[in-house]
């Protein structure tokens, strides 16, 4: 599989990819995976969900809403990545839709891989991936998903760390661009959520100021990504331990992070 080389990398702006022949591509910003057909070059955006759009199918978003546009036939498949642990299990409630100007329709997905959601691409338009409503409901209760911790630190006049609960198939790129003010702190971040789970973030040492208490994971695609927790930190820790826990107290992520200490 090819990589894609990306032109333009401002949030809500296109990103611009060049392929130089037949072949499969994946955005490494994205996860989206092309199937293509011939040279060509696409453009695609990540767009914003309208929940008034899914309300009448009974859906609700299982990943970003992607906009794209290229050359007719270019394209002949697309792989949408999804966040579940166990895709063989949830198949009959996932799909794609396919929102033009005519209105939206579902296609069903060709072939669910441990990663992502294959399906033919019809014509070119806005693609997302999609749960019918009443099983999501069902699965959540039962099944976790994949999901992702991610940190970011600034400075006001003291550090905070913000630190973001997130499904595991929200693209980086967009989460960092609307934070740019803040450092992005590189941390390994997948672990497993469920839905409507009140999560807490505790430290060692303890004695520093985490708000709030407890925070409910839902699935999260924009527009805005703001911070599930935030840590206020003192200017001379050198090393925290974070840890993410779920009611039961039971941790299901931890990093050490390492702070630069007092000059």
């Amino acid at each position: 599989m090819g990589s894609c080389t990306s032109l333009s990398c401002f949030c809500q702006r296109p990103f611009l990819f060049l392929f130089p022949g037949p072949g499969l591509f994946q955005c490494s910003l994205t996860g989206l995976v092309f199937d293509v057909t011939r040279e060509s070059e696409v453009t695609y955006k990540t767009l914003i969900w309208d929940p008034l759009v899914l309300q009448p199918a009974h859906k609700v978003a299982g990943g970003p809403l992607f906009g794209i546009e290229c050359p007719r036939d270019s394209i002949r498949q697309l792989h949408l990545p999804h966040c579940e642990p166990e895709p063989a299990l949830v198949s009959d409630s996932i799909s794609v839709v396919h929102i033009t100007d005519d209105g939206m329709s579902i296609i069903q997905p060709l072939e669910i891989t441990e990663t992502h959601v294959v399906v033919d691409v019809p014509h070119l338009s806005a693609f997302g991936l999609v749960w019918d409503l009443v099983e999501r409901f069902f699965n959540y209760m039962t099944k976790p998903v994949r999901g992702q911790v991610l940190l970011f630190l600034r400075n006001r006049p003291r550090p905070i760390l913000s630190v973001m609960l997130l499904p595991g198939n929200v693209p980086l790129h967009d989460v960092k661009a609307q934070h740019a003010a803040s450092e992005h702190i590189e941390a390994p971040s997948f672990c497993y959520f469920h839905k409507g789970q009140k999560y807490s973030l505790s430290s060692a040492p303890h004695h520093f100021k985490i708000q709030p208490a407890r925070a409910e994971f839902f699935e999260n695609y924009g527009p805005n990504y703001h911070p599930t927790f935030e840590i206020i930190l003192t200017t001379n820790a050198e090393e925290v331990m974070l840890m993410v826990q779920d009611p039961e107290e039971t941790r299901v992520w931890e990093h050490d992070l390492h702070l630069p200490g007092e000059p």
